[in-house]
């Protein structure tokens, strides 16, 4: 068994870790200060298609566990915050998809980064 990553995993990993260097580490403080993320931050996730790493339909990658565990690590090195969100925004996206033709229309805005998805626990 192979565990070497391929190149477009390798591609993806070293984008999001210089995205995460160079862009997220100087104001993740203040973003969890605030409690939120800058815009522009949200925009380039969107440009570089990390809303939608799961999902498999209108903007979604359709690609799998080992590339949103990658996009999440190499976030979580700069802001664990927003690791997390775009690792349950993906998952929410990806489930979302799967149930029903309402349900993939707001999948597909999700993907394209047009809303946000999380969820809710409850006891």
């Amino acid at each position: 068994m192979d565990f070497d990553l391929d190149a477009d995993q390798r591609l993806l990993r070293d984008t999001v870790r210089r995205l995460a260097s160079e862009r997220l580490a100087a104001q993740a403080r203040q973003a969890d200060q605030e409690g939120s993320v800058a815009p522009v931050v949200l925009g380039e996730l969107v440009e570089l298609g990390l809303t939608g790493i799961l999902a498999r339909g209108d903007g979604g990658a359709g690609l799998g566990p080992v590339e949103i565990a990658l996009v999440v690590e190499e976030l979580a090195r700069a802001d664990a915050g927003l690791a997390w969100s775009v690792a349950v925004h993906n998952v929410a996206t990806a489930v979302l998809e799967r149930c029903g033709a309402r349900a993939e229309s707001w999948a597909a805005e999700a993907a394209r980064g047009e809303s946000w998805l999380t969820w809710a626990v409850v006891e």
